[in-house]
């Protein structure tokens, strides 16, 4: 589990994450896909993630604008398609969490 944390409207940063199983990194050769799952009650978001390191189980998200437009504490995690058509979901446990503060308000010098 993890705790990411991020500002209500930044599309900028990326979420990244090694998905493991008893501490080991999941080979994702031949992933037909990896989802990015957060939620909280009356928001979810469902996008499609990167492999980043096939070999040690590297993945990332970036998010866009309906992302982060909304703040507070969500659940997050991955979840794997593999090539037989399985799926497994990381964290398998519990959940990651992202915190989404809010930001101050106004527009950003242009």
């Amino acid at each position: 589990m993890s705790i990411a944390r991020i500002k209500q409207h930044d599309t900028k940063g990326i979420f990244i994450d090694v998905l493991t199983v008893d501490d080991v990194p999941v080979n994702l050769t031949g992933v037909l896909g990896v989802q990015f799952l957060m939620k909280k009650p009356g928001h979810a978001i469902n996008g499609a993630a990167s492999v980043t390191n096939v070999s040690g189980g590297g993945v990332s998200y970036q998010p866009v604008e309906a992302d982060v437009r909304y703040d507070g504490h969500y659940q997050q995690e991955w979840e794997v398609k593999f090539s037989d058509g399985r799926r497994l979901t990381f964290p398998n446990n519990a959940y990651n969490t992202v915190i989404i503060e809010p930001d101050l308000g106004g527009d950003p010098p242009s």
